[in-house]
């Protein structure tokens, strides 16, 4: 593993941007603390340093930034990576739709429900193929997250007609979802 090979050859000053920047990498870090329950603060700031070992290894000083810039910016991209798993591609979707703990979805009902019920009752006013479109996309089947093409492929349509059909069944989605005040 890359960080591995850089922790074997990592010298120890004081001069070193990683060693000099660490105070950085935690206070992103801590932006992301109460951004999810589900993620262990060491998890985000093991994602954090990852993102500046591997920012110091790409800086290079000549180009005239300084390293903070150009390391956050890779800092947040590991940090992220922690979010981009199937689960939270479907939280995504969600808090997209206006999902929260706690409104009910529907008007005048105290039942708490979860994430998955939440969509599955959001997706209920949409055809087969929106259906099928809008789980293949985020990732709210087996297959996983698929591209526009990909989808596309399996249902010999083309990429832009998966988009458009795509922004059709999430518009009746959030419609469905809408919550009168």
């Amino acid at each position: 593993m890359i960080f591995d090979d850089y922790l074997k050859t990592w010298d120890i000053n004081s001069d070193d941007p990683v060693i000099s920047h660490i105070g950085l990498a935690v206070k992103i870090a801590k932006r992301f603390f109460n951004r999810s329950r589900r993620r262990s603060h060491l998890d985000i700031l093991q994602q954090a340093m990852f993102g500046l070992f591997m920012a110091s290894k790409r800086f290079n000083p000549e180009r005239g930034t300084k390293f903070s810039t150009f390391a956050t910016p890779y800092i947040r991209g590991y940090i992220l990576q922690l979010w981009r798993t199937k689960r939270d591609k479907r939280n995504d979707t969600a808090i997209s739709l206006n999902f929260s703990r706690e409104q009910p979805l529907v008007q005048g009902s105290e039942e708490a429900i979860d994430v998955d019920d939440f969509l599955n009752r959001a997706m209920d006013n949409l055809n087969d193929r929106e259906r099928f479109i809008v789980k293949m996309r985020y990732g709210l089947s087996e297959h996983g997250c698929m591209t526009l093409q990909e989808i596309g492929d399996c249902v010999h349509l083309s990429r832009e007609r998966i988009r458009q059909i795509e922004n059709e069944a999430l518009k009746k989605m959030r419609k469905r979802t809408a919550f009168k005040s």
